[in-house]
């Protein structure tokens, strides 16, 4: 008797809009015009205090005895007999005394205005677009943020984002305020005998565990013979699909598959077969892989193995996917679950007892576990070159062995006993190189799918000692680890360790395979071991020099860069690349269009960071960006520089930095950095693009080409500060410095933008009466003048200029640049006569320092066979780094002097230091360009001076010695005669003492500051500690100190 259909006034709510019945032009069958919530205002949930669960005292209409159907003791709410839940059998159908159909007076909710999805255009009936399964975008599914509850305003219909499904934020189920499910006496849930429609083909939920909510086995529409809706499109989910697929008579799991590739099926499917659940993951290249694994239910798939769905870019400790503890063997597929051994080799009373793990041992402390006794064979750390990284776990390098300790609970008999070591990186682990399977005992000679290499070193009774080998392309990062022994019914599992734990790294003392081998020792020292370094900076003829402490081996830092490729979404097997690894690193390293670690600033307000001088390293900076998430404040190029050092050198490739002076930023893609000079020699400001960076640093990476022609390995330039994009991302390199040097500019990546910044020509070009520009000088010279960085094991720098470019002029050079212009990079030829250009200039200073007066010496050269007559305008501005112009500080003029034939004219141009003081702002840079005539010709020059700044002193005392108490004391007195405010002054050394700061809120003119800081060593041998001081009128302040401490 129950009617789902024309001519029923059981409506859902009193006056409500949306009417289950006659005239609804969504029906819910053919013909019917009855909409599911067309229009409706009635939400699911949102705002309302009618709670369907125990204690509440809003029941389903307002003094309704709302049941459902006349007469129907069964109540929706507290304390009702009637659950909708577990064991329920009172259905709603035929022969049932609460009906669904005509003249039923149980109206839910009288004058109700929360209806089922306002304006919702997915229609339950004919024609229906909306699907219930897989692409629909109103997904029964994981990571829905639409709530079904209290509060919810997400509505339930078409087109809405909200999932109902495992992953809700707010789940239909436990835990929800207004819940469905557990703890309701009222419950819908497992074990429901409620069906909707008696003897109903078209059952929901018929059969099935159906619970809303978290672990739910029902699915909507499972083997459901009556779709609601003829004609409907509405498909089936993925896992129905494949279910109702299998069932079909005479198929197999191999036809299912080929069936779901030719459907263009991109989702995990769950296959049910016989008492096995395999999953098949069928990704969008086409491959199949498959997982046998052992669930219980729907809601374990989806929790468990919905990570499957996304690409592997996870290295996280916390990575949801886990090797189950039990796994148990298939008797159908793999035979009878007990399988032969050898006769038993022990004593009797040990026969039948199981062999269990008690303890592993990753022997990188230096010492027994057990027994406490130094052990020097087995040091991993020390083996691996890793002993300085301040990590609990074991960090090896690939490519070369490493051992394990394991203790089981009787003793180990080779040839009767059976297990396996696995290692498993990412979240969706594929079998060779994601997960390694490594197998010992009665099936050591098993043939694995892996490089990596094992053998049995020892066996002590109950101890066993195996030797690991990664593979020399193994895949950088961390791994889990876990032990399996093999029993007659399956294998056994170590449960979950972060202890045992590993990280894998690059390998430079690896000679066979490993891209990054340098064969040099003293270089190995020095590029991937030395946690501190020097930068380079100011100008050629007054180069200064910066500590930088790289800090690779601090507590956190690899970590730190782990996650870094993680918020990359850099897939999990490239990083066994190391070319792919540097260009992501190149890219993450600024957050310009990626959310990377370091913000650029090339302003002069730092209120809203850290201004790049206070920076003493690179291990808070890391360490900020991994905590909080968000890109850190602020940074310049030697930041960007020294920042990246460490993350290269943290995870095992050979880097160092490097300075080039008088770096071109050529804003037009050619060899001409042009300068544009006004009618009357003052710079064009307006109308200059280019510039000319006082000096610039990037890094240079050690790593084998096997993408490029031979020859082209070594050294490659690599460059994170943001300047222009590269395949969408503003990064920079892997450049070949050997193609670069040789003019190969179409190999990969970016060598012609590294070529053109040391390379490039200086065009001086001039505005003629007619606003014209004319071309009056080219300097070749100028760009990428000297190529600094460290010496290996020497404090002083080391010039590479030759690395990148050949002599000026030289034969090897023009063949180079016309080798380069054939790939579009196109050098100035000059329009004025070098037959006649005789006259020439130059400007010399000696060093300066900050706040000095001082005096340029501008010589003037004539070579010609004639007197000349030379005019000249000389230009004083303050200047950022990189050429930026701020202010204007002086001019002088020459209005005629007569230089004699092959005689050198000098002249003296004094500049107090008042003329520059109050322009100085917190720049050190000053810049004087020279324009001038001889009679025809024009003159040119520029000159850059670096006004040599104060240093703090810093002394280190107490016991030199690891683990005792030491201390530094750190002066500085104000240079300046104004007082100093809102200083802020940092030290750091790594192995010695983190990254601290303190403020001072003023500091008077020629006032001394002590700073006294106690420390406790960590590291022994030569160590580094810095200090940088910073402050509105005073920046580009440090000190660096040296001690040796002891180990004993």
């Amino acid at each position: 008797m129950e009617m789902v259909g024309t001519g029923n006034h059981n409506r859902v709510g009193t006056g409500n809009h949306n009417r289950v019945g006659t005239r609804n032009h969504n029906r819910v069958g053919t013909g019917n015009h009855n909409r599911v919530g067309t229009r409706n205002h009635n939400r699911v949930g949102t705002g309302n205090h009618n709670r369907v669960g125990t204690g509440n005292h809003n029941r389903v209409g307002t003094r309704n005895h709302n049941r459902v159907g006349t007469g129907n003791h069964n109540r929706v709410g507290t304390r009702n007999h009637n659950r909708v839940g577990t064991g329920n059998h009172n259905r709603v159908g035929t022969r049932n005394h609460n009906r669904v159909g005509t003249r039923n007076h149980n109206r839910v909710g009288t004058g109700n205005h929360n209806r089922v999805g306002t304006g919702n255009h997915n229609r339950v009936g004919t024609g229906n677009h909306n699907r219930l399964g897989t692409r629909n975008h109103n997904r029964v599914g994981t990571g829905n943020h639409n709530r079904v509850g209290t509060g919810n305003h997400n509505r339930v219909g078409t087109r809405n984002h909200n999932r109902v499904g495992t992953g809700n934020h707010n789940r239909v189920g436990t835990g929800n305020h207004n819940r469905v499910g557990t703890g309701n006496h009222n419950r819908v849930g497992t074990g429901n005998h409620n069906r909707v429609g008696t003897r109903n083909h078209n059952r929901v939920g018929t059969r099935n565990h159906n619970r809303v909510g978290t672990g739910n086995h029902n699915r909507v529409g499972t083997r459901n013979h009556n779709r609601v809706g003829t004609g409907n499109h509405n498909r089936k989910s993925g896992l129905e699909e494949v279910d109702s697929m299998l069932r079909r008579p005479r198929i197999s799991v191999k036809e299912v598959l080929l069936e779901l590739l030719a459907g263009g099926h991109c989702f995990l499917q769950a296959v049910v077969q016989k008492r096995k659940l395999g999953v098949y993951i069928i990704s969008t290249w086409g491959t199949v892989q498959t997982l046998d694994v052992s669930v219980t239910a729907s809601s374990d798939l989806h929790r468990d193995y919905l990570p499957l769905l996304q690409p592997d870019c996870s290295n996280k400790e916390d990575d949801v996917f886990e090797l189950p503890e039990f796994e148990a063997f298939d008797e159908d597929t793999y035979g009878p679950t007990v399988t032969p051994r050898a006769p038993w080799p022990g004593h009797a009373a040990e026969q039948f007892v199981p062999l269990n793990v008690e303890d592993i041992d990753m022997c990188e402390r230096g010492y027994n576990k057990w027994t406490r006794e130094p052990d020097t064979v087995y040091d991993n750390k020390y083996l691996h070159h890793t002993k300085d990284y301040d990590n609990p776990r074991l960090v090896v390098r690939r490519g070369q062995e490493f051992f394990i300790r394991i203790r089981f609970s009787r003793p180990f008999y080779p040839a009767y006993d059976d297990f396996q070591l696995e290692f498993m990186i990412g979240n969706n682990p594929s079998p060779g190189q994601q997960l390694i399977q490594l197998c010992f005992g009665r099936r050591a000679d098993y043939e694995h799918q892996t490089d990596w290499l094992k053998q049995t070193m020892w066996v002590d009774g109950a101890q066993v000692t195996l030797g690991i080998t990664p593979s020399a392309n193994a895949i950088v990062g961390r791994f889990k680890m876990y032990l399996a022994v093999v029993g007659d019914g399956g294998m056994r599992r170590t449960p979950r360790d972060p202890t045992t734990d590993l990280y894998v790294l690059f390998n430079a003392w690896c000679i066979v395979d490993d891209l990054v081998y340098l064969n040099d020792a003293a270089e190995r020292q020095e590029y991937l071991l030395e946690d501190a370094g020097t930068i380079y900076q100011g100008d050629p003829t007054a180069v200064s020099e910066r500590s930088w402490m790289y800090g690779q081996f601090e507590l956190g830092v690899l970590d730190a860069c782990i996650y870094l490729l993680d918020s990359s979404q850099m897939l999990i097997v490239h990083r066994a690349d190391p070319v792919k690894l540097v260009r992501k690193g190149s890219a993450m390293l600024n957050s310009q269009d990626d959310n990377g670690v370091l913000v650029g600033n090339w302003s002069d307000d730092y209120s809203m960071g850290v201004a790049p001088t206070l920076w003493t390293g690179s291990v808070n900076i890391l360490l900020q960006y991994a905590q909080t998430r968000v890109p850190v404040c602020y940074a310049q190029c030697w930041v960007f520089a020294g920042v990246f050092n460490t993350f290269l050198r943290c995870l095992g490739i050979p880097a160092r930095v490097i300075t080039n002076f008088s770096s071109a930023h050529d804003n037009t893609g050619n060899l001409k950095t042009d300068l544009i000079f006004l009618h009357d020699g003052t710079p064009d400001e307006e109308n200059t693009r280019d510039s000319i960076w006082n000096y610039h640093c990037w890094n240079e990476a050690w790593m084998a080409r096997h993408d490029l022609e031979a020859g082209l390995g070594g050294w490659q330039a690599v460059d994170a500060t943001p300047q222009e994009m590269s395949d969408g991302h503003y990064r920079c390199g892997p450049a070949s410095v050997h193609a670069i040097k040789n003019g190969l500019m179409s190999h990969p990546y970016d060598a012609a933008f590294v070529f053109a910044e040391v390379n490039s020509d200086l065009v001086f070009r001039k505005r003629d009466k007619y606003n014209l520009l004319k071309t009056f000088r080219v300097d070749k010279t100028h760009i990428g003048t000297v190529i600094l960085t460290k010496a290996v094991g020497w404090d002083s720098p080391q010039d590479i200029t030759r690395n990148y470019k050949y002599p000026e002029g030289s034969k090897e050079d023009n063949a180079v640049i016309a080798l380069a212009e054939k790939f579009g990079l196109a050098r100035e030829i000059p329009e004025y006569r070098t037959d006649v250009s005789k006259v020439s200039v130059r400007i010399y200073c000696n060093k300066v320092g900050l706040g000095e007066s001082f005096t340029l010496e501008i010589d003037i050269i004539n070579e010609g066979f004639v007197d000349a007559t030379t005019s000249f305008t000389l230009i004083g501005r303050v200047v950022f780094y990189t050429g930026a112009v701020t202010n204007q500080f002086k001019v002088y003029r020459e209005p005629g002097i007569i230089v004699p034939a092959n005689k050198t004219h000098r002249v003296y141009v004094n500049v107090d230091a008042r003329e520059y003081k109050n322009a100085l702002g917190s720049q050190v840079s000053l810049q004087f360009v020279l324009t001038g005539q001889a009679a025809s010709q024009y003159l040119s020059a520029i000159r850059v001076i670096t006004l040599q700044t104060p240093q703090p002193s810093l002394e280190l005392s107490g016991v030199h010695k690891v683990g005792y108490q030491m201390q530094v004391t750190l002066k500085f007195t104000n240079p300046l005669g104004d007082a100093l405010y809102n200083v802020w002054v940092a030290m750091e050394g790594p192995g010695l003492m983190p990254f601290k700061s303190k403020y001072y809120m003023e500091v008077a003119p020629y006032e001394t500051l002590v700073w006294i800081e106690a420390f406790i060593p960590r590291m022994g041998g030569t160590r580094r500690m810095m200090a940088a001081l910073d402050c509105a009128k005073l920046r580009h302040v440090w000190g660096v100190t040296t001690g040796h401490i002891a180990y004993y």
